[in-house]
């Protein structure tokens, strides 16, 4: 049962990766992050991290806690993810995927760390490529680190002195988060693929197939108070739309069906999803606050155990 419910939850939160904030201000994306977003991007996403560590999410969950990612990211590059950054932004052309990060990099941690590894440095139009074909960095300046395709990372060297903006159709969607938000995703095309880990098969994997049929997503988090959540989906027609709606609700089902016995804690989390729609806009709001945080945190934990 836990192997189905699990999942179930871990899909309708990040597909609702948003906030329910009453905040009139929009987001502010680093404009440094901005000037290098590749102009053919239809989907970019981020993490505020130096205002997620103000949070108190973070602080009862996350600060003492240990993240293979976390160490990994230290181990290879000598970057502490809690200390040394402050933004990250990642951009697709729903091919590739560049990553872009703001905080304190130094050479002398990063690249004599790779290059131990076997990894080769280049040099192009003055700046230092460390890594492979498939998956290189370089440090814009101190501040500024680019990583991705070798090939991405070249052409975002090239563009970074040309004026290139982002869409402005992604521009306009990040215009609907609300500066609170410490996550936040934005598409203008479709979402051609579920999150990593979510099964190939079965009521998840189907899901793909209608996430294929929007025209634009956007999603934001705010973990100031809990997890308050809220995502919009716009889909190429009310039919689609309707489809979307149904099968978010239906997984939703049936998660609370395939509840074990006793985890009234998961019930009290799905009761806290809403899904619904208007017109060609499919919505999900979730507000759970620090209880049920704590409670889904220490489902997790047990999940993960052998």
């Amino acid at each position: 049962m836990r192997s189905v419910t699990l999942p179930a939850v871990a899909v309708l939160l990040i597909v609702a990766l948003g906030c329910g904030s009453r905040d009139t201000q929009s987001l502010r994306i680093d404009p440094v992050l901005l000037t290098l977003v590749p102009p053919d991007t239809i989907a970019m996403g981020g993490a505020r991290i130096d205002q997620i560590k103000k949070t108190t999410v973070y602080s009862k969950y996350i600060a003492q806690r240990q993240f293979p990612a976390f160490d990994a990211l230290r181990e290879r590059l000598g970057i502490d993810a809690r200390e040394d950054l402050w933004e990250v932004l990642a951009a697709s052309d729903g091919k590739d995927t560049v990553l872009f990060a703001r905080g304190r990099f130094s050479p002398q941690g990063i690249e004599p760390k790779l290059e131990k590894e076997g990894a080769r440095r280049t040099q192009y139009k003055g700046y230092t490529l460390v890594g492979s074909d498939e998956a290189a960095i370089t440090l814009i300046d101190t501040s500024t680190a680019v990583a991705g395709p070798s090939r991405i990372v070249q052409s975002v060297i090239d563009q970074r002195d040309s004026g290139a903006k982002p869409p402005a159709a992604l521009l306009d969607r990040t215009k609907q988060i609300p500066s609170s938000a410490q996550l936040w995703a934005v598409s203008s095309g479709a979402v051609s693929r579920l999150p990593p880990g979510v099964p190939a098969g079965g009521n998840l994997a189907n899901l793909g197939r209608v996430f294929r049929s929007l025209d634009g997503f956007s999603g934001w988090a705010d973990l100031s108070s809990g997890f308050n959540l809220k995502a919009l989906g716009t889909s190429a027609t009310a039919q689609d739309a309707k489809r979307l709606h149904d099968a978010l609700r239906g997984l939703l089902g049936l998660a609370r069906l395939n509840t074990p016995d006793g985890r009234s804690d998961l019930l009290q989390v799905y009761d806290q999803i809403d899904v619904s729609m208007e017109e060609r806009t499919v919505k999900i709001e979730a507000d759970l606050p620090l209880e049920l945080v704590e409670k889904l945190a220490a489902t997790a934990e047990e999940f993960r155990r052998p």
